[in-house]
């Protein structure tokens, strides 16, 4: 399991699969059953794990923006696998990529974000200066006082977009579609 990025396989992840397999082939020839097929499929669903945890324990927020648009594929990958019985390694190479998808995703949509953040601080006149970390930045605007006398300070924006920029929400979706 060492070429997995992203997936973190628990005991109940694997455990779960070897289950389905299981019973897709007792039950192959009982339609009535194939329910239960479904049930364990959710189940390694909720199990999947990355970042230290699993999709069941994840924050629910988490998991709507960054996994839920997935779900489809998770579950299609689970059942076409034990349809053709996938070994349990190349079964987790396919959940591993999705996963790196849905990953990359969610940090594209990040950078969008904070480079809308920079445009809209930069038309309103505002310097962005990293603090040395790819994931955050601190802001600082510059702030004149009656002496004529300029420092760097912490700001907060005021005007007719502040409480956007200071919340860090902005409206890019007419310029680049859906986040």
């Amino acid at each position: 399991m060492s070429n997995l990025n992203f997936l973190q396989v628990n005991q109940k992840f694997k455990s779960y699969y070897r289950t389905l397999l299981d019973a897709n082939y007792y039950f192959r020839n009982r339609p009535e059953l194939q329910g239960t097929n479904q049930i364990i499929a959710e189940m390694i669903l909720n199990f999947i794990g990355t970042n230290g945890t699993t999709f069941r324990e994840m924050n629910p927020e988490e998991y709507e923006r960054d996994y839920r648009i997935f779900e489809d594929d998770f579950l299609n990958i689970i059942e076409n696998s034990v349809q053709n019985h996938i070994d349990f390694q190349t079964f987790s190479m396919l959940i591993d990529e999705i996963i790196g998808i849905a990953q990359l995703r969610a940090s594209t949509r990040q950078k969008l974000k904070r480079n809308n953040q920079e445009r809209l601080l930069e038309s309103l006149g505002m310097v962005v200066i990293a603090n040395g970390q790819e994931s955050s930045s601190e802001i600082y605007g510059t702030i004149v006082d009656e002496d004529d006398r300029e420092e760097d300070a912490p700001f907060m924006l005021e005007g007719p977009k502040a409480e956007e920029a200071n919340e860090g929400e902005f409206e890019y979706e007419e310029e680049f579609g859906q986040p």
